[in-house]
């Protein structure tokens, strides 16, 4: 959370001062925000609260206006040149200071200060990038593009701190592991050199003296936590094994001598591709360990037959050493999202068979242990491989998906509708798997400063792993810099705009075309399909709808046709006279409203008939409601046309399952759901193939998205992304209202380069 300052002359900018601070401390709490009149206790010295403050914070905001450069003392001195001016030494403190942020906030439309009339010690504020905070109707919008970028400071520190405290954790597990080694080390030496007699363990024996319970308690004292953090079933069998053969061996080797034996017996294993169990792969690889065990029992007998001088001088052991599995260290993160490895990795490295080096003169017992010592590795391997061969076990961890759409607002029922869809895509996927996977739901209000709030939220909590949405284009543009941070996947279901993918932010992808295709559709329809020739065109001032008015009007004209009027309106503007009287007046054959709230598309479209005015009414993919764009204007969007991104999936043979259960659960649905159901699976299963891959974070689960590759999805397409994020390949929809409802008249493919 950023720490802010706030720097300002009182006679010079004390009001505008005073709202700054207001917003600021909406968006990040007072605590955080430190404006000298209100945070400086009775009876403190103002000077020393000042540093003590200024120390604290990370942000410096230096409100300049008009007469900050000039204002002068009652001597009728310029403050500024008196070195004991609080704002002088605020300012010089700030510039000084390493790792603070310091922002001149220019407000009154005042310049930039003239280095020429700054004191040597303020001239670099002269050459910073500099804000504006302009008064109504210019304040909130200024003061919401400052927040913002605060915010993605915010998370860029956090990353920072991510990864500051990843590499603390792998530092630290690195340590352990090299004091996990050395104690294997010396464990090996102390149970060779026990073997060759060097080291009695305990004197002489009384007559109920059991060797091995001593040399399991000497290890588990020695050696008690490193085995409690690797035994399994299967591991713990191995050590047995090997401490039953070890002291067994001892026993015998008093009685026996070893000539010189200088060879050094290694194996290297490579499981065997054994096919996949049918009935239970712990049950296999434990009857492979009771094998083991067998051969255990005989090692007296092989020893008395095998290991005699003559043997151990011919014997010919290998001597190539197991290749190095090591793993290189994890690469840094931006984030501290932890990283879930799945309890049984489908193809396992094997564990390498410990390389034990024989000194002259060692007794048989010596070799035996070398073997005991491969044999139970070797054991431990083929239970991984053999477990490996089953399904993987999911997660234990929490793991989450947040979601990001318009719940409450003017378009809330497309956000329901939205959200509605991603729960049955994880119910589906839970059910399927057996995961139990969370989704996390962001109201944005299709409001991007709201979006911002919630982006900031969901990429706090450290469980989360993709987001679905969100829904306007407008909402993704606001966010795509914090997610791009976190290196946390989006995926949207509805949002169009060409740019969002052409600007450069790899976390972002999309289940829907362009405005790119969908904007051109639109226009060659209007022209060629209907005969259209004069066309007034409509926005709602956001980028989805600009960007596809302005794809649309291109094409259109660009095919002879003529656009006679060009105007845009708010989301929650609701009385249209003035317009409808201007659509009268153009002449024109049609309208193109590429609106997002379908309410706002039948209000026009009664105003327009009760206006009298017989014009062909096209809307964009917001106004497919039955509800909303349909049943609300009462008939009058009887013959209108709509746009979408989708197709209607009620009547999909491929969909036809989903489609049950969905309105079985939920009721009725239009052309949002849908997407956001495949963009929701396309997040699920990349979680799920990045977790059996070894690694679930935040960055294997972007790269997995990238590969995905669904040869089928309910929407009747294929999914697969490009290099910028978008689908391959798209459809484009046109229907028509019918009455209650909506007829298709053109469905048209183009691929996206």
């Amino acid at each position: 959370m950023p720490r802010i300052f706030i720097s300002y002359r009182r006679a010079d900018s004390r009001a505008i001062a005073g709202r700054i601070y207001d917003r600021l401390v909406q968006a990040f709490n007072a605590e955080n925000v430190f404006k000298d009149v209100d945070r400086i206790p009775p009876g403190s010295t103002f000077a020393d609260v000042l540093d003590a403050e200024l120390s604290k914070c990370n942000v410096l905001l230096i409100i300049i206006g008009q007469n900050w450069v000039n204002i002068a003392d009652k001597e009728g001195k310029r403050r500024l040149d008196n070195p004991e001016d609080f704002v002088r030494i605020e300012v010089e403190r700030g510039l000084s200071r390493e790792g603070l942020l310091v922002i001149p906030v220019l407000v009154d439309e005042a310049p930039v200060p003239n280095p020429l009339e700054l004191p040597d010690s303020l001239d670099k504020l002269s050459s910073l990038q500099v804000v504006q905070v302009r008064h109504d109707p210019d304040f909130h919008r200024d003061m919401n593009r400052l927040i913002d970028f605060l915010k993605v400071l915010q998370h860029q520190e956090a990353s920072v701190q991510s990864r500051e405290q990843a590499a603390a954790r792998r530092n630290m597990r690195r340590t352990l592991a090299g004091i996990g080694v050395i104690a294997l080390v010396a464990l090996v030496g102390f149970l060779a050199l026990v073997a060759s007699g060097v080291i009695k363990l305990g004197g002489a024996a009384p007559a109920t003296f059991d060797p091995e319970g001593t040399a399991l308690a000497q290890l588990t004292q020695t050696f008690g936590a490193e085995v409690a953090a690797v035994s399994t079933a299967g591991a713990q069998a191995s050590v047995e094994a090997i401490l039953t053969r070890f002291v067994t061996e001892t026993e015998i080797a008093e009685t026996q001598t070893a000539e010189s034996y200088t060879d050094t017996p290694t194996t290297t294993y490579t499981p065997s591709n054994t096919p996949t169990p049918t009935t239970n792969a712990t049950a296999t690889a434990m009857a492979q360990m009771t094998e083991q065990r067998r051969s255990t029992q005989n090692a007296k007998a092989t020893l008395d037959s095998e290991a005699t001088n003559d043997a151990l001088a011919t014997q010919n052991a290998p001597t190539n050493t197991p290749a190095s599995t090591d793993t290189p260290p994890p690469s840094n993160t931006p984030s501290d999202t932890p990283t879930l490895t799945p309890t049984h990795t489908p193809q396992p490295t094997a564990t390498p068979l410990p390389t034990l080096t024989l000194t002259p003169n060692a007794p048989a017992t010596q070799t035996a242990l070398a073997i005991a010592v491969t044999n139970a590795v070797a054991t431990q391997n083929a239970l991984a491989t053999s477990l490996a061969s089953s399904v993987s076990i999911p997660p234990k961890a929490p793991v989450k998906i947040g979601f990001m759409g318009p719940l409450t607002g003017p378009a809330e029922i497309i956000g329901h509708e939205q959200l509605n869809w991603a729960k049955l895509a994880i119910e589906d996927f839970n059910v399927a798997t057996g995961w139990n996977v969370q989704l996390v739901e962001g109201d944005t209000e299709l409001d991007p400063e709201k979006a911002v709030n919630v982006a900031a939220t969901l990429v706090g909590d450290v469980n989360i792993y993709g987001i679905v949405g969100p829904a306007g284009s407008q909402e993704v543009q606001a966010v795509q810099e914090i997610f791009k941070d976190a290196q946390l996947v989006h995926i949207s279901g509805s949002a169009t705009s060409p740019t969002l993918t052409t600007n450069g932010y790899n976390t972002f992808f999309r289940t829907v075309p362009t405005d790119a295709a969908q904007g051109p559709t639109v226009g060659r329809y209007l022209h060629n399909g209907l005969g259209v020739t004069r066309l007034f065109v409509i926005d709602d001032q956001t980028s989805y709808s600009t960007d596809l008015a302005e794809q649309a009007s291109i094409t259109f004209a660009e095919l002879g046709g003529e656009v006679v009027g060009r105007e845009a309106v708010a989301q929650d503007d609701q009385d249209f006279t003035a317009l409808v009287s201007e659509i009268g007046l153009s002449s024109a054959e049609a309208v193109f409203f590429p609106g997002q709230i379908a309410t706002q598309g039948a209000l026009l479209a009664k105003q327009l008939q009760e206006a009298g005015i017989n014009i062909i009414l096209f809307g964009a993919d917001g106004f497919y409601s039955v509800s909303d764009f349909i049943e609300n204007a009462a008939g009058a969007t009887e013959n209108a046309f709509v746009s979408t991104f989708a197709p209607d999936i009620h009547n999909l043979e491929s969909a036809a399952d989903v489609v049950t259960r969905y309105t079985q659960e939920y009721g009725e649905f239009g052309m949002f759901g849908p997407p956001i159901y495949v963009a929701t699976m396309v997040v699920l299963e990349a979680m799920q193939r990045a977790y059996e891959g070894g690694s679930l974070t935040r960055e294997t689960v972007r790269a997995e998205v990238a590969r995905t590759n669904m040869e089928s999805t309910i929407m009747g397409v294929p999914m697969a992304f490009d290099n910028n994020g978008d689908i391959k390949n798209a459809a484009f929809f046109i229907a028509q209202v019918k009455g209650d409802h909506f007829e298709f008249v053109l469905v048209t493919s183009q691929v996206i380069p």
